[in-house]
């Protein structure tokens, strides 16, 4: 079995580049596949998503493979003793607590989230409660936290759950940021 995975491993640079951010994303899930712990890339990708420095493009992509991770049921080639247990409900209530916070990669993350129906209903309303509530000051960049709003209620068709109205999110938006002036609402 150690053969095996010394093998896979050695291959498993050998055939592939990591040339770019999008590629050493993708090795973390090989690297799983192998036997390394989810646990190990899982806090790496939250600090990627939650980091003020980080470029929004750099946010989504940590959110897209964060998602991946919780959602996926890997069966490794070698268990290694590396690494803690990934706690789901911790990861989201801290995702939802930084977007209180107007982070909005945590939007953005919670959205993949949904989309991968990783999300409970009291955690769906309560994100619901804080777009409700989001005022879009310049404290933010307003076309990420937009963006990220947009991706949030377009997870509710990926994740092919229409039970939401979505409706009163995007007018209560629209109205607390004075931009009604000229529609019917």
């Amino acid at each position: 079995m150690i053969g095996e995975f010394s093998i896979k491993f050695v291959e498993l640079f050998g055939s592939s580049t990591v040339g770019s951010l999008a590629d050493s994303h993708d090795v973390m899930h090989s690297l799983i596949r192998m036997g390394f712990s989810p646990a190990l890339f899982v806090h790496r990708l939250l600090d990627e998503i939650l980091a003020d420095l980080s470029s929004f493009e750099l946010q989504k992509l940590g959110s897209h493979h964060l998602a991946l991770i919780l959602s996926s049921d890997f069966e490794p080639l070698l268990a290694l003793p590396i690494g803690e247990p990934i706690e789901k409900l911790t990861i989201i209530a801290t995702l939802l607590k930084e977007f209180r916070r107007g982070n909005h990669g945590a939007l953005h993350a919670l959205a993949e989230m949904n989309s991968g129906r990783l999300l409970e209903e009291e955690t769906i309303e309560k994100v619901f409660e804080v777009i409700e509530n989001t005022n879009l000051d310049v404290h933010f960049p307003i076309a990420g936290m937009g963006e990220s709003i947009m991706h949030w209620l377009n997870s509710f068709t990926a994740a092919d759950t229409t039970s939401h109205n979505l409706s009163p999110s995007i007018t209560g938006i629209i109205q607390k940021n004075g931009c009604d002036t000229g529609l019917s609402i």
